[in-house]
């Protein structure tokens, strides 16, 4: 299995050749979004292998993006002033 260091390396060339704009950081919001772990937890355990179960999350959250479907929108949420708001494809999203 993959660790996060290379899944982050990897994920980052498919949005950067899909044309995302600033890939690294959407690779590391989708990472934490498929281990349900923050940003610290990337950056303190670049070695963790990733199961199975974590991978194919990743694979479909990075296929959704890739087509450039909004990252609030694979989240289901956005945090707006301070209030967590459940976001889906029929609601506007609160920037």
């Amino acid at each position: 299995m993959p660790n996060i260091s290379e899944i982050i390396q990897s994920a980052t060339e498919i949005l950067q050749k899909s044309g995302i704009v600033e890939p690294r950081r959407e690779a590391r919001s989708l990472l934490t979004l498929a281990l349900e772990k923050d940003k610290t937890f990337l950056i303190a355990h670049p070695e963790y292998e990733l199961t199975e179960q974590e991978e194919n999350l990743l694979d479909g959250y990075l296929k959704r993006r890739s087509r450039h479907e909004p990252f609030q929108h694979i989240a289901g949420r956005q945090e707006f002033w301070g209030l967590d708001f459940t976001v889906t494809p029929d609601v506007m999203i609160p920037r």
